[in-house]
């Protein structure tokens, strides 16, 4: 009996700087073995990307987008929480200030280049300007990061990313 379901394939080919945040996560998941760290990232992709991907690709109802919304929102509370017991580190309160508008200012302006451009596209938006996600769409086969910022996190054992798996059956 033969499976009528399509494979749809997608390369990414990461590489970064080794002593920069990236570069230590690419030494993880090369650590992991192939099939652990794809599972940790599919999960990860799941949690903060599904919803987007749904809603750019237009297959689900406003109803059935909005669940598959508060799944993903709800697996990352979760993975938050479990990060946060795991490393004894207690959530802090966070203030924001709310203008008359409903528009919360913080470090950026209300009306930076970064604000409009959430507003036309949530991906583009989370890949930074226009112009950055159209540069990313051309290096899907090959990414270099040079990424300077430290990342004091911890890393994940493979229980924990048992444990998150576990948390994430829901967004299958």
């Amino acid at each position: 009996m033969t499976s009528n379901k399509k494979r749809v394939d997608y390369r990414l080919r990461l590489q970064a700087y080794e002593n920069t945040v990236d570069g230590i996560l690419l030494k993880y998941l090369a650590s992991l073995g192939s099939r652990p760290a794809n599972s940790l990232i599919f999960q990860q992709l799941r949690m903060g990307l599904l919803p987007l991907a749904y809603q750019e690709l237009g297959e689900l109802s406003p109803e059935q987008l909005r669940l598959k919304a508060l799944q993903a929102a709800s697996a990352l509370e979760e993975y938050a929480s479990s990060i946060r017991q795991m490393f004894h580190a207690e959530k802090q309160p966070m203030v924001v200030q709310m203008e008359p508008n409903g528009i919360s200012r913080g470090n950026d302006k209300v009306n930076s280049k970064a604000n409009r451009q959430q507003q036309k596209s949530p991906i583009a938006a989370l890949l930074g300007s226009s112009s950055n996600a159209k540069t990313n769409e051309h290096h899907d086969e090959s990414s270099e990061s040079d990424e300077s910022d430290e990342w004091d996190g911890p890393k994940l054992s493979a229980q924990n990313i048992a444990d998150i798996d576990e948390l994430m059956g829901g967004l299958d």
